[in-house]
C-alpha cells in the first residue's frame, strides 16, 4: 500500500467513505444515509429483482460462513451490526466506479475473502437493512463504530505520509491485539480462501 499508488487512492477514499458514512450515523440523517448505501449496493452488484440483487452471488454461502465462523454465539442471538467497515467499502468502490468483480480471478485471496464477506451482506437484503438500522439507531454498537472510525483514519494517513515506521507500529499493535486469535482466524480465512477460488474457478 506504501509504494502503489492506486492502493493510495483506494485507501484515501475508503477512509473517506467511513468517515462521511459515519457523520450521517451519528447524526442520524437516516435518508441520506440509506440512499447512500443503496445507490453504491446497485452500482456494485445490481438491482433488486424478486427480493435479490441481479448480480451473481460467486463466492460465499450462508452455509460456508456458518461452518467458518469465528463466533461462539448461535446465529438466531447474534445483535445487529451496522458493519460500517463493510457499507464503506461499497461507497467505496461506488465513488471511484470500481467493479470488483472486474478480473477478480486475478485478484489476491485476502481481496477475493473481502468481496466475498461484503457480497454476502449486500446479497441479503434484510441483512443489510438490520445494518443499516443497526448504524442509524443503536447505540450500543456506536462505540465500535468510533473505534473503527479512528482506525481507518490513522491507517490513511500513515499511508497518505509513507510512514514505514508508522506502518509498522500500527501492524504491530493491530497484531498484538488479535494475538490470542490470529492462528485460529488465519487457519479459517485459508480455508474461506480456498473455497473462493473454487467458486470462482467453477
Amino acid at each position: 500500500a506504501l509504494l502503489n499508488p492506486s492502493a493510495r487512492v483506494q485507501i484515501s477514499q475508503y477512509a473517506r467513505s467511513v468517515t462521511e458514512l459515519f457523520t450521517l450515523m451519528i447524526q442520524e440523517r437516516a435518508d441520506e444515509f440509506r440512499a447512500r448505501v443503496y445507490e453504491a449496493a446497485q452500482f456494485v452488484f445490481g438491482k433488486v429483482e424478486n427480493g435479490q440483487r441481479r448480480a451473481k452471488q460467486i463466492l460465499l454461502s450462508d452455509e460456508v460462513l456458518d461452518q467458518f465462523s469465528l463466533s461462539s454465539v448461535p446465529k438466531e442471538k447474534r445483535k445487529p451490526n451496522s458493519h460500517l467497515s463493510l457499507l464503506a467499502m461499497v461507497d467505496c468502490w461506488h465513488a471511484l466506479r470500481i467493479n470488483p468483480y472486474d478480473h477478480l480471478i486475478c485478484q489476491t485471496p485476502p481481496f477475493r475473502l473481502w468481496v466475498g464477506i461484503v457480497e454476502y451482506l449486500f446479497h441479503d437484503e434484510d441483512m443489510l437493512a438490520s445494518s443499516i438500522e443497526a448504524a442509524l439507531y443503536d447505540r450500543s454498537v456506536r462505540g465500535e463504530d468510533l473505534n473503527f472510525y479512528s482506525a481507518a483514519q490513522g491507517w490513511a494517513q500513515c499511508v497518505a505520509l509513507g510512514s514505514m515506521e508508522g506502518y509498522r507500529l500500527r501492524f504491530e499493535d493491530t497484531s498484538a491485539f488479535f494475538k490470542d486469535r490470529l492462528r485460529e482466524a488465519g487457519q479459517l480465512s485459508s480455508q474461506m480462501i480456498t473455497t473462493i477460488t473454487k467458486h470462482i474457478h467453477k
